[in-house]
């Protein structure tokens, strides 16, 4: 009789174990219903102090305990299920002990860096148990899976660690052992601080997981520590590291050396090469091909096939998914792909950033939160939650605005929202109140999703992105007003007014300097690598070229020539370009009363050219604040806000010739005109915004349609 059989019978023959005793009951209950006994019905009755016992922990214990009292199902058929005697046993017990459990198989947490090949080695084992999805046939069993590395951040600190007894939270030395510790303990504290500094802590851990294809094993297998330097070269050698472990077999992990299966010119000619044939090979494809050991020994070569590799979708990770892609002579069969929540999080964030086209109509969430204020029905269709989502990582936004209902009640009214300042998310940092005073000039880049505004109080040019909430950067000036050229906010403005956006360039109106300022945008959206490298940049200590610099835009002069004798520039303030793939730029002069055309627009040696030629006078009362184009490039608008003349005056871009005036609305500050043909004019006295076709405002005698707004001035968003 086993020992702990005979043990339990002489207490309990002796009387020193009752019946009625929870212990007692508990191991009758479990033999009893092992054997199929007695039905689940009768237990209340049969076992009173235990029926009690399961009770009273019922909502108290974790699955931990609950079962071993209650089971936890036969392979989620259900406890109730009729089970043998061998399925009953392994199926109540407690939750971590299970076999097939994380925990019961994890070993104890370390602080080193790398993929553990123990571990490698139990997940190789328990898709043979599990029967997982595989390659095979006589001298391979290979089962297909999946590698992740996810990143986890970690608050950097020192801390000791009882089991290794050394200092652990820096990424090199991993370990501070007691003689270093006693060292630093008798060092100042200046060499102490330098020590610090000079070493880099961990503030990441990238956990390395192995997932079978039919997600029957999902085993973590390693982690890595690090900061948050590195590039793509970084993210490869992790990567090589992870595979040269991961693709081992079995025996290789024993004996602890590297496994070749991988013939560089047998894959390269799809065929098997003489040396391959004369070894014992007779596949060329990698998967099918057992490694040299297992070859030699005439063993199965039983390893996993990490075919794909998750992970998530920073830049680093992008670069080097690429160069992965392009380099199958390396990576012959591993393809990587974003996880399934990054892959989500960039629906999610691509939805709810970025102004998308719906039957037709430019919607953004904004624009639905507004209408939603507005429309019974959309608030039936659509919860504020998805809109208000200020963290923009909730994936229902995505789901909710492409439904039915919602693109429905979308209306065909006008709509007007508030970009800037921010007013839904009161605590966003980047678009506070105070951050436009007195915004004059505004223009808009399509291919970044991009505006630039000019601040006449802040002496500043800005750039937002068309984002929800909008995101406002301060790009050059802004500290105080005064004129230098130079980089970022070290260049002086005073008074900037009207601006033109080119894919690399902005020209913008110095109305207090009497000047017309490029500038250079490029460092804005190029890559990093691009960037050339001077005294205002800053390393992240890169071997690749995703070096990190700082992003700043250069400002100069456009230097002005005449063949005539056109005078200079006063008082520059509004400002547009022709739509040719030649850039020519249309200027007034507030001060002057003239139109000025810029062409032939190059670089010379280290400055800016152009040429300036006088195209239009107007009378000394016209105060000319607002420019544009038509699409022809046939036609210029010239919005004169003056008090005896104000309207719209339409002039000849060839000679400036004026062929109409366009009266109606009273004090035009700005003028547009979309590719579509629409015209919108705003007045600054009406405190309204006008609208027309351009063909019909152009060739006709139409007057403008108000749109937007009244005859007193306000705040208010809606239709």
């Amino acid at each position: 009789m086993d020992e702990a059989a005979a043990m339990f019978s002489f207490l309990a023959s002796s009387g020193a174990l009752p019946k009625t005793h929870v212990f007692y009951e508990q191991v009758h209950s479990f033999c009893s219903r092992a054997l199929g006994l007695v039905d689940d019905p009768l237990l209340p009755t049969l076992y009173f102090a235990l029926t009690r016992f399961q009770s009273a922990i019922q909502f108290n214990s974790k699955p931990v305990a609950s079962y071993l009292l209650t089971g936890r199902g036969k392979h989620g058929i259900g406890r109730h299920t009729q089970q043998t005697m061998h399925e009953f046993v392994e199926t109540h017990n407690l939750s971590f002990l299970s076999p097939r459990t994380v925990v019961r198989n994890a070993p104890p947490g370390h602080f080193s860096s790398g993929v553990i090949k123990e571990d490698v080695e139990l997940c190789i084992k328990m898709c043979i148990e599990k029967e997982c999805l595989s390659i095979k046939n006589l001298l391979v069993q290979g089962y297909l899976c999946c590698v992740s590395t996810d990143e986890m951040a970690i608050k950097p600190a020192l801390e000791y660690s009882a089991m290794h007894r050394s200092i652990v939270g820096l990424v090199d030395p991993e370990h501070i052992s007691y003689e270093d510790v006693e060292t630093l303990a008798a060092a100042s504290n200046e060499e102490v601080v330098k020590y610090l500094v000079e070493h880099e802590f961990v503030t990441q851990a990238r956990e390395v997981r192995v997932a079978s294809l039919d997600d029957k094993v999902d085993f973590p297998i390693g982690v890595f520590y690090g900061g948050n330097k590195g590039g793509e070269v970084h993210i490869q050698s992790l990567f090589d590291k992870i595979i040269n472990v991961t693709e081992r077999c079995l025996n290789c992990l024993k004996e602890d050396t590297n496994c070749v299966f991988y013939c560089e010119n047998c894959f390269a000619n799809k065929e098997v090469d003489e040396k391959c044939s004369e070894a014992g090979y007779v596949n060329w494809h990698p998967l099918l091909r057992p490694c040299e050991a297992c070859l030699r020994d005439g063993q199965v070569c039983t390893r996993l096939i990490p075919i794909a590799w998750s992970t998530d979708c920073d830049p680093k990770q992008k670069s080097f998914m690429n160069t992965m892609l392009n380099s199958r002579d390396k990576y012959p069969y591993h393809v990587p792909i974003p996880d399934c929540p990054h892959n989500i999080k960039s629906v999610r964030s691509s939805e709810f950033w970025h102004w998308i086209d719906i039957n037709g109509f430019l919607i953004n969430v904004r624009l639905l939160l507004l209408l939603r204020r507005e429309s019974d029905e959309m608030k039936k269709s659509v919860t504020l939650k998805a809109l208000r989502n200020k963290d923009r990582m909730d994936v229902e936004t995505a789901v909710e605005i492409h439904r039915q209902k919602v693109q429905d009640n979308i209306t065909e009214n006008l709509l007007a929202t508030t970009l800037i300042p921010e007013l839904e998310f009161k605590n966003w940092k980047r678009n506070g109140s105070g951050t436009l005073e007195y915004p004059v000039g505004i223009a808009f880049l399509p291919k970044y999703s991009k505006l630039f505004v000019t601040d006449r109080l802040r002496h500043a040019v800005l750039m937002a992105d068309v984002h929800c909430p909008v995101n406002v950067s301060l790009i050059a000036g802004g500290v105080e007003p005064g004129y230098s050229n130079g980089h970022g906010r070290k260049a002086k403005f005073r008074n900037p007014a009207g601006i033109v956006a080119t894919d690399d360039l902005l020209y913008i109106c110095d109305q207090g300097n009497s000047k017309i300022r490029v500038v250079n945008i490029r460092s804005l959206f190029c890559h990093a690598s691009q960037i050339p490298s001077d005294e205002d940049h800053s390393d992240n200590n890169d071997d690749d070229c995703a070096t990190r610099r700082v992003r700043q835009v250069r400002i100069e002069d456009l230097v002005l020539t005449s063949e005539n004798d056109v005078p200079g520039l006063q008082s520059p303030f509004a400002l547009c370009a022709s739509k040719t793939p030649e850039l020519s730029l249309f200027v007034s002069d507030v001060n002057l009363h003239k139109v000025f055309r810029i062409s032939d627009i190059q670089r010379i040696e280290e400055d800016m050219h152009g040429l300036i030629k006088e195209l239009a006078t107007f009378g000394r009362s016209s105060v000319l604040l607002s420019l544009s184009i038509t699409n022809d490039n046939r036609r210029l608008l010239i919005g004169d806000s003056g008090e005896i003349l104000s309207g719209i005056h339409i002039c000849d871009v060839g000679d400036g010739h004026l062929i109409r005036t366009v009266s109606g609305i009273s004090g035009p500050t700005g003028i547009a005109v979309t590719d579509a043909g629409n015209v919108f004019v705003s007045s600054g006295r009406e405190h309204s915004i006008y609208y027309f076709r351009e063909t019909e405002f152009v060739e006709g005698d139409n007057r403008p349609l108000k749109i937007y707004g009244g005859d007193r001035p306000g705040h208010c968003d809606g239709t």
